[in-house]
């Protein structure tokens, strides 16, 4: 939000602002659709998991860190929150009203700024989940999957969790495994150690159109 700006505006432009630090243990609930507060967080510390609620179970969606922010949407007039955020262990997190967000974006172009690229970025965040989540296989479902985290991770290779993996695309265990042998059968992946390779981004990108 202060990218861009120099420390003594932005000492000048908090001078009114109130933040409020809370701690959450690990697997304690941050923030649910019942729990709706018109506030964005910064994670200070620690690891907090977004999930999307679904009538089948939860789906995560992202993983934020130090220096992530959620609930900006919340903030900014969204009648409900639409997603479940806990703590992966414990994490302080700086909570800043509704009504002292705006006063900054009204005070700073740049802040202004900064808090549209972080939206757009969302936005396209979240293209991405729904391109994956959409396919009509579990193999597109994966390779969406596998061509997000290369592109993220700017490197054909990484490692791969099955868990994470099926909470994010929505498949049990085994239906991830059937999927990463077909793909490798296909000659598309390869994968040793716990590491997935993408032998050919151009080639995997083509077969989940």
């Amino acid at each position: 939000m202060f990218k861009g700006i120099q420390s003594e505006k932005i000492n000048s432009l908090l001078k009114e602002i109130n933040f409020e630090l809370h701690k959450f243990r690990r697997g304690k609930i941050i923030f649910t659709p019942d729990s709706y507060s018109a506030k964005i967080g910064f994670i200070y510390d620690g690891e907090c998991e977004i999930c999307c609620l679904k009538p089948e179970g939860k789906t995560i969606l992202n993983t934020i860190k130090p220096g992530d922010s959620f609930g900006i949407l919340a903030a900014l007039g969204q009648k409900e929150f639409p997603t479940e955020i806990y703590a992966k262990k414990t994490t302080s997190v700086l909570f800043l009203s509704s009504e002292d967000l705006i006063t900054l974006i009204k005070s700073s172009s740049a802040i202004a700024l900064n808090v549209i690229e972080f939206l757009a970025g969302r936005v396209n965040f979240l293209n991405k989940k729904i391109n994956t989540v959409t396919k009509t296989t579990v193999e597109k479902k994966l390779a969406a999957y596998l061509i997000t985290r290369c592109k993220n991770e700017c490197s054909t290779t990484f490692h791969f969790n099955f868990k994470k993996c099926g909470e994010s695309i929505n498949a049990g265990r085994a239906s991830v495994y059937r999927a990463i042998e077909n793909l490798k059968t296909k000659g598309y992946i390869s994968a040793e150690n716990k590491n997935i390779t993408i032998i050919n981004l151009s080639t995997l990108e083509e077969f989940i159109k």
